[in-house]
């Protein structure tokens, strides 16, 4: 619930109203009907006397939707309290286990049960006598029942805790409370960010637990407190979506955040750090400090029928590890189809005349593929503009499949030399419209010397194909095909013409070979 914060004048009133005068004065007896105030109790209370102002409000709830009272003095509002709950639970509970603790003679209908999930309302079942089936909560998940005898009837609030960073802090202004502003961890729970009134101390980055109502009129951050316990140590195996072993110790997922256990792989023997809800249980498990994600590959393995074929891949820690791959050539030790592989990596081939399949790469993801002395082949699919790509061959004739619908951050950097290297442009519709873009084909030389070629003419340049400073000799080339494989016009690029004209400003030097003859093409 959020913190309330009340003058000391308005504290004292609050205190004085917890206060009793067990054998009221005579002379205070005509009075009591009209100025008792707060309880129906024939016993004249200080508050009542003094403060007849005081007043509190029954039927109210607190952000949950738990029951609660709300203290008022004239029209402001000191603050609102929650009523004692009848039963707690932080674990999965079934509704007949609900039965038998609260001691009830008789079932409660659907409708005499009102069940809310962080302040919102969700499905409701009747508290039924021996009930296995229909369960509540989960690790970590605060469950409280409040039941009303005198009416027959229950709610059943659950709070959800979860781990939040504090992105800023304000001191108390004249027109409100002090406050601090906390962001939340995940990035795949409906969980946004807010403000929360408080006065205790935090500092930016301070990690904290909170809670999140979507109450109409209190949406929000809730209950923020300071993480009680976070957990470093070498992580020796995950169950995703349940635990994790840390330090041969097992933590079990928060019911809210199980989804945070996922994709660990790369983690496993390495140290990382887990933070734990009040309860025990995992809210956030931290992986920035694992550097592993690059690695070299030193060998594959093949399988049969359902054994996966794996990659065997060198960390940057220097440990090893098996990554299974969707398919691999078997006929080339030098062949590697590691489309199925995600994440970064770095891949280095086995000394020259390597094959690479690279597959797609949809996210944001950086790929380094380093060929040899031999003529190394590198066949890449469609890069997204979040994805970064660097591929590098060698002395060698060596060639690169690109989808020309999207080759965005793709750099090549060869070694020079007479040897012609290719560049294979695949889904080329027309010569003046690769995939829809501008008709022109654009280019630039920066400041170090590297070239960027994109066939949209426009100034956003959406595609942009990149060679390093010195790539490009004599005898390489850009050639364009279609959707079908088949080369369009038969003709090819003069890569070399186009840095000529870069270096010298003179773009009629820039030609398009076809059926061997040297043509003048356009550029932006």
């Amino acid at each position: 619930m959020k913190n309330k914060y009340v003058s000391t004048r308005i504290m004292a009133m609050v205190m004085a109203a917890a206060m009793t005068v067990s054998a009221a004065p005579a002379v205070y007896a005509a009075e009591r009907a009209d100025s008792e105030t707060i309880k129906e109790d024939n016993k004249m209370q200080f508050a009542e006397k003094y403060f007849s102002d005081l007043k509190k409000v029954r039927s109210d709830s607190d952000e949950f939707e738990r029951p609660a009272i709300t203290w008022k003095f004239k029209s402001n509002t000191i603050g609102t309290y929650t009523d004692e709950a009848d039963l707690t639970y932080t674990e999965e509970v079934k509704l007949g286990d609900i039965y038998k603790d609260l001691g009830l003679s008789s079932n409660l209908k659907k409708d005499d049960v009102k069940v809310y999930v962080d302040g919102a309302s969700a499905t409701s079942n009747g508290i039924v006598k021996g009930d296995e089936t229909n369960k509540l909560g989960g690790n970590g998940v605060l469950t409280e029942v409040f039941y009303d005898s005198d009416n027959d009837s229950a709610i059943i609030t659950l709070v959800n805790t979860y781990l939040g960073t504090v992105t800023s802090t304000h001191a108390a202004s004249g027109s409100r409370d002090a406050y601090i502003t906390v962001e939340s961890k995940y990035d795949t729970l409906a969980v946004s960010g807010g403000n929360f009134d408080t006065e205790e101390s935090y500092d930016v980055d301070d990690l904290v637990l909170f809670s999140y109502s979507y109450k109409t009129g209190d949406k929000g951050v809730q209950n923020v407190r300071v993480a009680p316990n976070a957990v470093t140590g070498t992580l020796s195996s995950f169950t995703a979506g349940k635990s994790v072993t840390v330090s041969d110790t097992q933590y079990k997922a928060n019911n809210a955040n199980k989804g945070e256990i996922k994709d660990l792989e790369n983690a496993v023997d390495n140290d990382l750090t887990v933070y734990l809800d009040e309860y025990g249980y995992v809210v956030y498990v931290d992986t920035d400090a694992i550097d592993n994600n690059y690695a070299v590959v030193l060998g594959y393995t093949t399988g049969t029928g359902s054994v996966a074929q794996t990659v065997k891949l060198l960390t940057t820690d220097g440990s090893t590890m098996n990554v299974s791959v969707k398919s691999i050539d078997k006929t080339n030790a030098d062949s590697f189809d590691v489309t199925g592989l995600t994440g970064d990596f770095a891949l280095n081939g086995n000394g020259g005349g390597d094959t690479f399949k690279l597959g797609a790469v949809s996210d944001a993801r950086s790929l380094t593929v380093t060929g040899g002395e031999g003529a190394d082949t590198f066949t890449l699919g469609k890069v997204d503009t979040s994805g970064a790509v660097s591929l590098t061959g060698g002395a060698g004739a060596d060639i690169y499949n690109l989808d020309a619908t999207g080759y965005n951050n793709v750099t090549i950097t060869d070694a020079a030399g007479d040897d012609a290297d290719v560049v294979n442009f695949f889904g080329v519709d027309d010569i003046n419209d690769v995939a829809g873009l501008s008709s022109k084909l654009a280019a630039m030389k920066d400041s170090s010397g590297n070239i960027s070629i994109s066939f949209d003419g426009s100034d956003s340049q959406t595609n942009v194909l990149t060679f390093a400073a010195s790539s490009i000799d004599e005898n390489d080339t850009m050639k364009l095909f279609s959707d079908s494989g088949t080369q369009l016009l038969g003709g090819s690029i003069d890569l070399k013409s186009i840095a000529d004209a870069l270096t010298s400003n003179d773009w009629t030097a820039l030609t398009f070979t076809q059926d061997a003859e040297t043509k003048v093409i356009t550029a932006a």
